[in-house]
C-alpha cells in the first residue's frame, strides 16, 4: 500500500471499497443471524473507520449476550484483528494498518462479525478503539490481545490495591475457560506461584495436554485446601453465591479476592456488594470467618492495559502459546449454529473458537 507524501489530496490516501454489500452475523430478537446481502455505507458527516477482520474471536460475553444475560453492554463480536481499508481521519489511522480493537471506547459500528466493520466516533475516539499492531505478532496471538488486556487491566488493579501483592505470592485461579488461562499466564510471567483450578477435569486436561500448564500448575476445585492461596481471582463466568464462598474459604487470612468473572446485582458478602465492587472497581476490605479478606474489582481494560499486553507477548511469546488454545476454526456461515450451541452449553468446549473471515 502506498502511503501519502503528505501534499496528495486526501481522498488518494484511501484504498477503493469496489464492494457494496457484505456478508454479516448480526444479533437480533430472534437470535444471531447470517446476512448475505449487509449494506456497505460510510458515515458522510462524522469521522469514520472502515476495517476489514482477518479473524475474529468468539468470546464467552458474545454467548452472553445471545442468551439475554448481558445487561450493561453490547459489543457482539469485538475480539477483531483486522486491517483498515478506508478511513476520512488526517492520521493516525492509515489505510493499510493492521489492527486491534478496544470495545470499551465508545464509538458507533456494526456487528464485529462481517466482512467489513464500519466505526465512527470523533476521530480522538476512532485512535484510542482501534490500537495499530504491526505484523510482527501472527494473528492467533493477536485475537487474544483484548481479553488479554482486561487481564493485565487486573493484575493492575491488584498490585494497586494490595500492596506486596507481586513475585513469589500463591495465586488460586477459579476457572480454568479462556479468562482464567490468560491469567494463569499472565500471572506466570509476573512471577506468581500460579495453581488454576476448574469444577471438572476436561478443561484441565485439555490445558495439560495442549501443553499450556504442567499437572503440578493446576488442581480439580474439590481439591482445594483450605486458607492455602495469597490471592485468588475469580474468573469463572458467573460469580455465584456459591463460587465466591468457595474463593473466600481458600483465600488467607490478609489475602486478598479478585472480581473479575460476571456479577449480578443483589449478590453480596458481609454486606459488601460485588457487583458494586467489580463494575465499579473498588475495594472492600471484610471480615468472613474470623479473616481479613480484602475485596478488589476489576472490569475492562484502558489502553495502556493494551499496549502493556501487547508488549509483553512480543517480547516474550514463549510465555504465552496462545495458538494453542484455538480448538475450533469456523467460516462466518456456521457462527451461528455455533453461538447457539454454546448458549445452551453453559460449560461448553475447552479452548478458542475463532472465525476465520479471509
Amino acid at each position: 500500500m502506498r502511503r501519502s507524501s503528505g501534499h496528495e489530496p486526501a481522498r488518494q490516501r484511501f484504498a477503493l471499497i469496489t464492494q457494496t454489500h457484505f456478508r454479516s452475523v448480526v444479533l437480533t430478537e430472534h437470535g444471531p443471524v447470517f446476512k448475505r446481502d449487509q449494506l456497505l455505507e460510510v458515515p458522510r458527516q462524522e469521522t469514520f473507520v472502515v476495517v476489514k477482520p482477518l479473524v475474529v474471536g468468539v468470546c464467552s460475553s458474545d454467548v452472553k449476550e445471545v442468551s439475554g444475560v448481558r445487561p450493561h453492554r453490547k459489543d457482539f463480536g469485538h475480539e477483531i484483528v483486522g486491517t483498515v481499508i478506508h478511513t476520512n481521519m488526517d492520521g493516525p489511522l492509515r489505510a493499510g494498518d493492521r489492527v486491534v480493537y478496544d470495545p470499551h471506547v465508545k464509538l458507533t459500528r456494526n456487528s464485529g462479525f462481517s466482512e467489513f466493520v464500519i466505526a465512527s466516533s470523533p476521530a480522538a475516539g476512532l485512535e484510542k478503539a482501534f490500537l495499530k499492531v504491526g505484523e510482527s505478532l501472527p494473528v492467533d496471538k493477536l485475537v487474544f490481545l483484548e481479553p488479554m488486556a482486561c487481564i493485565v487491566h487486573a493484575f493492575r488493579n491488584l498490585q494497586a490495591q494490595a500492596t506486596g501483592m507481586a513475585r513469589g505470592l500463591s495465586l488460586g485461579i477459579v476457572g480454568a475457560g479462556n479468562a482464567g488461562t490468560l491469567a494463569a499466564l499472565y500471572g506466570k510471567h509476573l512471577g506468581f506461584g500460579v495453581t488454576l483450578m476448574n469444577r471438572s477435569k476436561e478443561r484441565l486436561e485439555f490445558l495439560r495436554s495442549a501443553r499450556v500448564f504442567s499437572s503440578e500448575e493446576m488442581l480439580p476445585a474439590r481439591d482445594a485446601e483450605k486458607n492455602c492461596f495469597d490471592v485468588v481471582m475469580l474468573a469463572t463466568s458467573f460469580l455465584s453465591q456459591e463460587i465466591v464462598g468457595f474463593g473466600m474459604n481458600i483465600v488467607r487470612d490478609n489475602g486478598a479476592l479478585l472480581l473479575y468473572g460476571g456479577t449480578t446485582a443483589g449478590t453480596t458478602v458481609a454486606d459488601a456488594s460485588l457487583d458494586d465492587i467489580r463494575r465499579n472497581e473498588k475495594h472492600a476490605r471484610i471480615q468472613w470467618e474470623k479473616k481479613d479478606i480484602l475485596l478488589i474489582g476489576t472490569h475492562g481494560a484502558l489502553r495502556a492495559d493494551f499496549v502493556e499486553a501487547h508488549d509483553a507477548v512480543r517480547m516474550h511469546p514463549e510465555n504465552f502459546p496462545f495458538e494453542r488454545l484455538i480448538t475450533l476454526r469456523i467460516a462466518l456461515e456456521d457462527l451461528p449454529g455455533l453461538l447457539a450451541g454454546m448458549s445452551r452449553s453453559p460449560d461448553h468446549c475447552a479452548g478458542k473458537a475463532v472465525v476465520d473471515m479471509e
